[in-house]
């Protein structure tokens, strides 16, 4: 276990990097993060994503996002490799007050269902805790993977259906020939026609087919349907990934170029890997 008990600012991202080097690879890596004094007066609900992955092949592709130690100064952010190996893993995070009527989140992971070994789709029925008064937003983030290496592609998928009022149908899949031991997703909801923010989701579709050849580097554009009066924080972080077996599984997501009117995106892998497709889901704050 490696911990860097030094608190970082609270900018709602970590990088494994930030702890130890990508030849240097742990078990469990994690740092302390500072929240900004004053703003809560209990503990706050996170809600966190792959942002980043970077598993080596010699192992079982194993990584999963633990926050703990959540007080109302501070928190623990970590990833664990479960006994595969992480070479370098990035987080991406949103926080809100465990009382906020109009930001619920939460979690589906197969570990705490009875599926069984190497499944092909799992999903729940989720209930909001509180229902809204008009049919929410619903994104959803990859924060636990598992899968076997002795496949001809790594494919993994979540997605939220069936959003209504008061809940809505949480997904993990997989397709083709393709199996996945365990996974899990975070899930953020918050109503349409909340101020300040927007939402969405990206892929390598927008701009390639998915039979054309694989692409290690694949841009897009994004077009906020309602300008922010200054530039957002945009939170981006992966729900889908087809990648071609027999190598590392190499995956990242970014949003750059961020302005008041929308922002890019890239899709990219490195190296000997080769994505057929890709996406994630952002989700942009202005306030």
């Amino acid at each position: 276990m490696v911990h860097l008990s030094t608190p970082g600012s609270d900018t709602g991202f970590f990088s494994t990097l930030e702890v130890h080097s990508h030849d240097e690879p742990s078990l469990h890596t994690s740092r302390l993060i500072a929240l900004p004094k004053g703003n809560y007066k209990e503990p706050p609900s996170i809600a966190a994503g792959f942002k980043l992955l970077d598993l080596s092949r010699d192992y079982p592709l194993r990584a999963s996002i633990n926050i703990s130690d959540i007080t109302t100064s501070q928190l623990k952010v970590g990833v664990d490799s479960n006994y595969g190996m992480v070479k370098e893993a990035a987080v991406q995070w949103l926080e809100h007050k465990t009382t906020a009527k109009e930001c619920q989140s939460g979690s589906f992971d197969t570990q705490n269902e009875n599926w069984t070994l190497r499944v092909r789709e799992a999903q729940k029925e989720i209930r909001f805790a509180i229902p809204f008064k008009v049919q929410p937003e619903v994104i959803v983030w990859f924060n636990r993977v598992d899968l076997d290496v002795d496949q001809a592609f790594y494919r993994l998928s979540a997605r939220a259906t069936n959003v209504s009022t008061t809940g809505f149908t949480a997904h993990l899949d997989t397709w083709g020939d393709s199996t996945f031991s365990g996974a899990g997703l975070t899930w953020i909801a918050f109503p349409k026609t909340k101020p300040k923010v927007a939402s969405g989701t990206i892929g390598t579709s927008e701009v390639r087919s998915f039979f054309s050849t694989p692409e290690q580097e694949n841009f897009g554009e994004v077009a906020f349907a309602q300008p922010f009066l200054g530039k957002p924080t945009v939170l981006i972080a992966l729900n889908m990934f087809d990648i071609k077996g027999g190598t590392d599984l190499r995956i990242k997501v970014e949003a750059v170029k961020i302005t008041k009117k929308g922002f890019k995106w890239g899709l990219h892998t490195w190296e000997d890997t080769k994505m057929v497709a890709a996406s994630a889901s952002w989700i942009a704050l202005g306030f």
